[in-house]
């Protein structure tokens, strides 16, 4: 026990001897000039994330307006496609229905015609 508590004794002297050692630097005309260019190259390094973040911000927005874009133009595009294809659709019913309907028109005159043609041989 009288080991660790030796260590320990060590390890706080140690502690404040290096602390008394960097508080004597930095307060030397070396020391000060240290933490003056550190300031100022934290000062710098700021600037630069703060750019370099104001730039990726404005990439990542304009690639979503770009995205947003992108989509309103698929569902432009996709919308024409559909109304195009039903109005197709529709043109195509009608002209079968049309084609129905003269084919009904037709059959129907066939038949008067031959209800007229046996009555007309019945009345001979």
């Amino acid at each position: 026990m009288s080991n660790r508590k030796n260590r320990s004794r060590l390890g706080i002297a140690l502690g404040v001897a290096a602390g008394a050692v960097a508080g004597w630097w930095l307060n030397s005309d070396k020391g000060r000039k240290f933490r003056k260019d550190t300031a100022d190259k934290a000062v710098e390094i700021g600037s630069e994330v703060k750019e370099t973040a104001k730039e990726q911000i404005s990439n990542l927005s304009e690639s979503a307006k770009d995205m947003a874009n992108r989509g309103q133009s698929f569902v432009a595009n996709a919308s024409d496609s559909i109304k195009s294809g039903l109005n197709q659709l529709v043109n195509s019913t009608e002209n079968t229905i049309d084609q129905g309907q003269n084919a009904f028109n037709k059959g129907t005159e066939k038949a008067k015609q031959k209800i007229n043609q046996m009555e007309n041989a019945l009345d001979n």
